[in-house]
This record gives structure tokens, sequence and C-alpha cells, in this order.
């Protein structure tokens, strides 16, 4: 089943136009709710901006490698 589904999404890749919008990390963010939790960090604590940053870093990171594991493309664990 992997193989097919794989086949399936590069089927869709190539046939996709180039004008067609993917979306962007800040999208995926804000409908899978990483936006509303990091909305809660910044109201909750207060001060630590250096890792209120490393977080949204982080958590970007994590996004981007959930967008391209449903493009089906090979991802590395992030360390």
């Amino acid at each position: 089943i992997r193989r097919e589904e794989l086949m399936e999404k590069i089927a869709y890749m190539k046939d996709m136009p180039d004008d067609k919008e993917a979306g962007t990390v800040d999208d995926f963010m804000f409908k899978e709710g990483v936006q509303d939790q990091l909305d809660k960090l910044d109201r909750e604590l207060v001060g630590l901006v250096p890792v209120k940053s490393r977080v949204k870093e982080i958590a970007a990171l994590l996004v981007l490698d959930k967008m391209r594991r449903k493009l089906g493309f090979e991802t590395a664990v992030p360390s």
C-alpha cells in the first residue's frame, strides 16, 4: 500500500500546474493548531524571548517535516 500511495502522490505532483500555490509553513501552523499554542505561550510566559524564539523555530521545522511527509518525500528525524 505504501508504494501505491507514493506513486499516487508522485502522479499528483507531476500533474499539478506550476502556478498552483502549495501553501506556506504559516498556513499549516495555523491549520494544525500550532499557532494557537505559540500564541498561548506568548501570552502566558513573560520574557524568555530566546526560548520562545527557539520553540517557534522547532515548531516550524516539525510542521515542515509533516508537510514533506504528506507530499511523499523522505524525511529525517529533526535533531
